[in-house]
């Protein structure tokens, strides 16, 4: 909920919420599992307050500018080429714990894909991280799966750029063939709905996730897309972080299958033209 909401308005839900919320649980399973509630809202209270005294004194006297959140200002300090602001940021990573540092990084990933109340786009999260420098990209995500599959995730972004272009990559093994099979499967209205997945920050540093966004998107024909889906949706019955890709996807996929209908009914009513231009 903090990728989503200002710290203010957190605040004021949070507050509403709380008693009904403690009454709740001890009326339902006891007082016991009151307790535990408790226990587990002071234990992310006082992580959000570490979070929150982090990221005031990481920014200091120089507030963002506005429409800006803390999370703008750690975003270009991570697009930084080495400079006094990577180093702030190493040390703002080494003040958090790292569950409290993959908070931090969730709501970086949110701020690369889109403002507050914006929808999250992929097309617009890989055009931030590709505006990321490598040491920045080290402190975000570490060098381990979920690095990896961000850099190969970037890979598959270029190719699609190239196959929208019409263009012919050199040992890229993406042609303007390929980009017209694939879009009999997968046409641009699929495209967006796929590229604007009501996806979070949290779930795009989710290895597992990025992995599969990237299989889908860098399928080359109709009957590998069918083949992709196919195992996304088996694997989402084991993976929650998968659920929210696969519902996406099977949207993107049913609007591709309406459009490619309503073009091919267009072309059959379209007149045949005469002999002589009549």
């Amino acid at each position: 909920m903090r990728q989503g909401i200002s710290q203010a308005d957190l605040q004021r839900l949070e507050s509403s919420l709380t008693t009904d919320i403690y009454n709740n649980a001890e009326r339902l399973a006891g007082p016991q599992a009151k307790t535990n509630l408790q226990r587990a809202d002071r234990f992310y209270r006082l992580g959000s307050q570490r979070i929150n005294g982090a990221l005031q004194s990481f920014v200091g006297k120089g507030a963002p500018k506005a429409g800006e959140s803390t999370y703008d200002v750690v975003v270009r300090a991570a697009s930084d080429k080495g400079g006094a602001d990577l180093a702030r940021l190493s040390a703002l990573k080494k003040s958090l714990q790292p569950h409290e540092w993959s908070d931090v990084a969730a709501s970086a990933v949110q701020r690369l894909g889109g403002a507050d109340g914006e929808a999250f786009s992929i097309h617009k999260f890989v055009t931030g991280l590709e505006g990321l420098s490598p040491g920045g990209k080290d402190v975000l995500f570490g060098k381990g799966p979920l690095r990896a599959e961000l850099e190969n995730l970037q890979r598959v972004a270029t190719r699609i750029k190239a196959v929208e272009k019409g263009a012919n990559m050199s040992n890229s093994g993406v042609n303007v063939q390929n980009a017209v099979s694939l879009s009999q499967a997968f046409n641009p209205v699929a495209w967006k709905v796929l590229g604007s997945m009501a996806l979070s920050g949290e779930a795009m540093t989710n290895p597992a996730v990025v992995r599969w966004i990237a299989n889908i998107s860098s399928a080359r024909t109709p009957a590998a897309l069918s083949s992709a889906i196919g195992r996304l949706n088996a694997a989402a019955k084991n993976n929650r972080h998968l659920v929210a890709l696969a519902e996406a996807v099977s949207i993107a996929s049913e609007k591709s299958r309406e459009y490619v209908e309503d073009q091919k009914a267009k072309r059959i009513a379209a007149p045949t033209a005469r002999a002589g231009g009549q």
